[in-house]
């Protein structure tokens, strides 16, 4: 088991003092200047753990994923380069998770049964799509694999964790690619041709929203925009959080077939 690293939280910085330490501490790379960094952004560590809804084994424990979410915002200061006008907190979040998601793939904790069976799903919404004209139930998904509507929901609950994790919809096993919720905001910081791109790709991604329905549209907005966890989630909604996540893996997972239909 990891050590848990301790971190006393420390007074919010503002923007300028900030952007001063990055400054000095691209200058000088002093481990002070470090330190102070990685404190000041440390509650990203926990924001990202809650929000990946990971259902945790009795060989692993909270604080064990907090250690290595560290550890990933550790990476994010040795390596962020303010120049490339990506913000740290966008580039953070990535790290973290990636590290976090790291740790479950070694100790075998999402496994690639899981991952497949995922993949299998959403071939299955995309030809059952091109078959009906619309997006099938769960029960239609479970009769075109052959398995029960109960080991389908059971899938898209263990593949919540992976998708929250790597929730690009462009992205494959091995990469993270775009994520849905940077393709939801307005970023300041594209160059012209990224923002060409991008910005084909968020209309393509908000005419898709709109075929999902009004239960998945709901988790989405909530997870993304007004950044609940899945267990908050589920008490506006009256339902369990195993319930969300089945619903927030359904609603990724159509979504990356539909763009992918949509991009031929």
């Amino acid at each position: 088991m990891m050590p848990v690293f301790k971190m006393a939280t420390p007074k919010p910085a503002t923007a300028e003092r900030l952007a001063d330490l990055w400054v000095r501490y691209a200058e000088t790379r002093d481990g002070k200047l470090r330190e102070q960094l990685v404190l000041e952004h440390a509650p990203l560590v926990k924001y990202v753990i809650d929000r990946m809804a990971i259902p945790l084994p009795p060989c692993l424990e909270y604080e064990d994923l907090i250690s290595h979410g560290i550890v990933g915002l550790i990476q994010a200061v040795d390596r962020y380069d303010p120049s490339r006008g990506v913000p740290f907190r966008t580039y953070a979040i990535a790290r973290i998770r990636g590290q976090v998601l790291d740790t479950l793939r070694r100790l075998d904790l999402v496994p690639r049964s899981a991952r497949q069976r995922a993949r299998e799903i959403e071939r299955a919404i995309q030809t059952l799509r091109k078959e009906l004209g619309r997006n099938p139930s769960e029960e239609e998904i479970a009769d075109h694999l052959g398995i029960s509507v109960d080991a389908v929901r059971t899938a898209l609950q263990q593949a919540a964790c992976v998708l929250v994790s790597m929730d690009g919809v462009f992205a494959n096993d091995d990469e993270e690619g775009l994520s849905i919720g940077e393709m939801l905001e307005d970023q300041e910081t594209l160059s012209p041709m990224e923002h060409l791109e991008e910005l084909d790709l968020r209309q393509r991604l908000r005419e898709t929203l709109q075929e999902l329905s009004e239960r998945e549209r709901l988790v989405l907005s909530l997870y993304y925009e007004q950044e609940l966890t899945m267990k908050e989630i589920g008490k506006v909604l009256g339902v369990t959080e195993s319930r969300v996540s089945q619903i927030y893996s359904r609603a990724i997972l159509t979504l990356r077939a539909l763009m992918q239909e949509d991009g031929g």
